[in-house]
């Protein structure tokens, strides 16, 4: 878990680097900018990354590394994107209480001590999570339902956000795990993180401040679409590598 939360946060942060550079470089607004990076550099790790590595890698396993890709994602996003919708905003210990990151440190603590829930109480929240997958669908459909055709076609800065986030961020990183001597059920557990759309508390935050939250929006659906056809891409090529 801690290999693969290092190697999710310096994938992040050099995705984060080469953003800043590119918003530079088109002379991107305050709005743009924090969208830009927040659309393009974390991926969506809980109603994709959790279903897609539980189908792929089994329950168990599937939960593990969604729970360290939200800790990453929860990282970055609290202490450094929600700076770019709100600069004027001091960082806070209670920006990290979130029921997700505290359901995390109690997966993390049972697993340590190797402890579980009662039969029931265990039978009960494997159905509660059985649902995450048609939840991540009807999401994801809602996205795409709130947001034109047309519009998905017609603005070059989602192309910019949806290439940069759903091939070649997950691609290189990728063929960089390739290279290293690294566990291959690990190489694969990440790589499936890295290659999801964009996560939608981005477009979240965007609507909530009132600070570009149609484009927000549109570059989450937009590569939340173009997953049809770069996560089977992707994710056949990282099996054939690990």
């Amino acid at each position: 878990m801690l290999m693969s939360f290092g190697l999710l946060i310096s994938f992040y942060l050099v995705c984060t680097g080469v953003c800043l550079a590119i918003s530079r470089k088109l002379r991107l607004t305050p709005g743009q900018k924090a969208v830009f990076i927040g659309t393009t550099v974390l991926p969506n790790s809980a109603f994709i990354g959790i279903p897609l590595a539980s189908a792929i890698l089994g329950q168990a396993l599937g939960t593990v590394y969604g729970a360290v890709g939200l800790m990453a994602y929860n990282l970055l996003f609290f202490t450094y994107v929600t700076r770019l919708f709100q600069p004027e905003r001091k960082l806070s210990f209670k920006q990290f209480l979130t029921p997700c990151n505290i359901c995390t440190a109690v997966m993390i603590l049972m697993l340590l001590a190797g402890l579980r829930f009662p039969v029931p109480v265990q039978s009960f929240l494997s159905a509660v999570g059985n649902c995450t997958t048609p939840l991540a669908l009807m999401v994801a459909g809602a996205m795409l339902a709130g947001s034109r055709a047309v519009d998905l076609l017609k603005r070059p800065f989602l192309y910019l956000v949806t290439g940069l986030r759903c091939i070649l961020f997950p691609l290189v990183f990728i063929l960089i795990l390739w290279l290293l001597p690294l566990d291959r059920t690990l190489c694969m557990g990440v790589s499936i993180l890295a290659a999801c759309p964009a996560g939608s508390l981005t477009a979240v935050l965007a609507r909530q401040y009132d600070l570009e939250g149609e484009l927000a929006s549109q570059a989450v659906a937009q590569s939340t679409l173009f997953i049809l056809i770069s996560i089977p891409l992707l994710l056949s090529l990282a099996s054939k590598l690990f």
